[in-house]
């Protein structure tokens, strides 16, 4: 990850957060489906979150919408998946008591339980690089406050770590979005944390999609029976707006 890269995420974070926030899949069933997991979460504990067939249903089927049974990937049957959520019941609710804004890096008990976990749960049949993306997201909707989603499109285009075993590029991405949270936390303080709509880990994945949006310079999204093309500048601000009816 480059030094260059991150400085210009703080520096520009709200923007960022505003361009993914306003424009990317703002009307689609995955944001809609994502926003019904966080409120289980509000509303309920997670243990009885995870013997809740309608709760595990939806990150199933949140998951689908979210691209995991795609591009290379396959996702397992429901019961395949549930059967590995609840096997694995144990360690998530261990790993609950972790939260991201202030977990220790150094924490070997932490590590030693997100990689038995990581390891054991069954998402998707996939390449290697297909599995962390669906290992990572599944654990998202599990534990929103303490992992973050990766994806290859976005997240590993802005933290790198290709040439790594599943859970080392999960292992360093994690790594990666730690030092981002220190270096927002020098600039918001705990503003950020206190966010009750967008989990932490998340806000800080939605920066970095707006930042690959604004790197790549003019992108295509559907938003309700329109097309809009965006054009961003360097510093993110949206200097072009085009719409055509589809």
């Amino acid at each position: 990850m480059e030094q260059k890269k991150i400085n210009n995420l703080i520096k520009n974070f709200d923007k960022y957060c505003n361009i993914t926030h306003n424009y990317y899949r703002t009307n689609r069933d995955s944001s809609f489906f994502y926003k019904q997991i966080l409120k289980y979460h509000q509303k309920s504990k997670l243990k009885e979150l995870l013997k809740n067939n309608q709760f595990l249903y939806l990150i199933y089927v949140t998951l689908i919408t979210w691209d995991v049974d795609s591009r290379g990937a396959s996702i397992v049957s429901y019961n395949t998946f549930s059967e590995s959520i609840k096997k694995n019941e144990p360690n998530i609710i261990r790993l609950s008591k972790y939260k991201f804004f202030n977990i220790d890096l150094d924490n070997n008990d932490f590590w030693k339980i997100i990689e038995n976990v990581f390891r054991e749960i069954n998402i998707v049949d996939a390449t290697q690089e297909r599995k962390v993306v669906g290992i990572s997201k599944a654990l998202h909707f599990l534990l929103p406050h303490l992992v973050m989603p990766i994806d290859n499109r976005y997240t590993k285009k802005f933290c790198g770590h290709y040439n790594k075993d599943n859970f080392d590029k999960f292992k360093c991405t994690y790594e990666d979005f730690i030092y981002i949270r220190d270096k927002l936390k020098e600039k918001y303080g705990n503003g950020l944390i206190n966010n009750k709509e967008i989990p932490f880990p998340k806000l800080i994945d939605d920066a970095i999609i707006g930042f690959i949006i604004c790197e790549n310079d003019e992108k295509e999204y559907k938003k309700g029976e329109f097309k809009y093309i965006l054009k961003f500048n360097k510093y993110g601000e949206r200097i072009f707006n085009d719409i055509i009816k589809n």
